[in-house]
């Protein structure tokens, strides 16, 4: 599971805005090759992901995303490069990954 990190150690991971109390990410500017979406920043929940959120992060081969997040905008992952995204079976992030064509794998 992901560390116990404070708002300010998310902040130089993601970019990220609050929408209606809720975290939508709209960027990326860590590094790791496995990107482990959070499920809470703070005390906030982390809802969605924005177009272009990962823009040229060719070197990410793995997103694993929560249930939480219940929106990705069809562009959020353009320009990466080859990747799969986890996430629960049967749950918005694989029918996410089907209708936008991304390889997918269930927890």
């Amino acid at each position: 599971g992901l560390k116990k990190r404070t708002v300010a150690d998310w902040k130089k991971i993601f970019k990220f805005d609050t929408v209606n109390d809720e975290i939508t990410i709209t960027g990326y500017i860590g590094s790791e090759t496995t990107v482990e979406i959070p499920e809470m920043i703070g005390k906030r929940k982390v809802t969605a992901i924005k177009a272009w959120a990962f823009k040229g992060c060719t070197d990410i081969t793995m997103f694993i995303i929560p249930d939480s997040v219940t929106y990705i905008d069809s562009k959020a992952f353009n320009g990466c490069g080859k990747f799969v995204i986890k996430g629960s079976s049967g749950g918005y992030v694989e029918v996410y990954a089907k209708i936008n064509g991304r390889k997918f794998e269930a927890i």
